[in-house]
């Protein structure tokens, strides 16, 4: 008949509904991770019972003679205890936020510090934890030491992220911590999984301190920065003064090599024109020398020739005046005389010469009139030879 009845009317209410509040939640209230022990009301003969895991949740069933078995989410009867007094604690499976705020140090220079964190922890032994009153407080004084021995270990610089490092973050302060505190004995069920620094903090007059160090740091850097700037520009100003140096002396020595160079074709093109102006000049000499030769004989013939001719000339005269004279004082009567006027007479018949006399003298001057007209008439081109027999 029993075995017929619903579970709730053969074994009592589920005992884990103390442990919840008002609004459905579980209350963590022995030691902030597990709930205090709740006696579970068992069936007849104190064998049968049950009760419900929240999610979230395991639970540590303790029994007679200590008899221990853990459980997970769900609703459970309870089987294989023996009769007795059976106690439940439910334990928190999520994980859990521990917050450690003030956390106070020194630097590695003995400057004060302080710091906050977040501890997310989880229960791995629900076992463990139900046997601990504060594991909480436990962990918390873990990763208060482990944060005192990572501090003092660095600068305050280092310590407040005041140096463009990434070893000087809150993740790299935070992971350092987290190091050090797996490298200790853990509190028993429980472990660490991340730490997260919130924030940390120095005394004023330390970071004004630190502040004007940097600035002071970073002025000399930026000092030996530009100073550095300096030293590479001047010295590529001389590298370039010395290149254009150098090109300079290269212009002026090609320049120089050019001109000479122009100045030599110059002087070896004047002495080519004289050469082939002399060699011109000797062809055009050797050319008309017998030309020039003729051209002194002919002048020279020339000048013998008019000598003659006047000195026959003045001669003539002599001769005429002489005729005309005699031919006045002693008159040729009877004889064939024709008479002229003379040039420049007045043709009364004073200085007339009779023909037999003047005709010859007019036939000799004719003759050498011809002869220096003549002479005068040849060509260039005519040997002397030629102008010897025409003679």
């Amino acid at each position: 008949m029993s075995l017929r009845l619903p579970l709730a009317q053969v074994v009592s209410a589920d005992p884990t509904q103390a442990a919840l509040n008002a609004d459905g939640r579980v209350v963590f209230d022995y030691n902030g991770l597990a709930t205090r022990p709740i006696r579970v009301e068992r069936g007849p003969g104190g064998f049968l019972g049950w009760f419900t895991v929240p999610p979230g949740c395991s639970a540590v069933v303790t029994g007679p003679a200590g008899h221990m078995k853990v459980f997970s989410p769900g609703t459970h009867l309870l089987q294989g205890f023996p009769p007795g007094e059976t106690l439940i604690q439910l334990v928190k499976a999520s994980p859990e936020l521990l917050h450690v705020q003030n956390v106070k140090g020194h630097s590695c220079e003995g400057w004060l510090v302080e710091l906050d964190m977040v501890a997310r922890v989880i229960v791995v032994d629900p076992r463990a934890i139900v046997h601990q009153t504060q594991p909480l407080d436990d962990l918390r004084s873990l990763l208060v030491s482990s944060a005192m021995s990572v501090v003092e270990k660095l600068p305050l610089a280092v310590f407040l992220g005041l140096q463009p490092d990434p070893s000087c973050s809150r993740r790299a302060l935070a992971e350092a911590i987290l190091t050090h505190v797996r490298s200790l004995p853990p509190v028993n069920g429980l472990t660490v999984i991340r730490i997260d620094v919130s924030d940390r903090r120095g005394d004023e007059r330390q970071l004004q301190i630190v502040r004007e160090a940097q600035v002071s740091q970073a002025e000399l850097e930026a000092k030996r920065r530009l100073q550095e700037m300096e030293h590479r520009f001047q010295l590529e100003d001389l590298a370039e003064q010395e290149r254009l140096a150098r090109r300079e002396r290269e212009v002026a020595l090609f320049r120089a090599e050019t001109e000479r160079l122009t100045a030599a074709t110059r002087q070896q093109f004047d002495l080519d024109k004289a050469n082939v102006e002399a060699e011109a000049l000797r062809a055009l000499w050797d050319a008309r020398r017998p030309e020039r030769e003729w051209d002194l004989r002919r002048e020279e013939m020339l000048k013998s020739l008019e000598a003659g001719v006047q000195a026959f000339q003045a001669m003539a005269m002599a001769y005429a005046e002489c005729l005309k004279v005699e031919a006045m004082r002693w008159p040729l009567w009877g004889s064939a005389v024709t008479l002229r006027p003379e040039t420049g007479g007045d043709g009364s018949g004073d200085g007339m010469l009779p023909d037999a006399i003047e005709k010859p003298m007019k036939e000799m001057a004719d003759r050498f009139s011809a002869i220096l007209s003549g002479m005068g008439s040849f060509s260039r081109d005519n040997t002397p030879d030629d102008h010897g027999s025409e003679g």
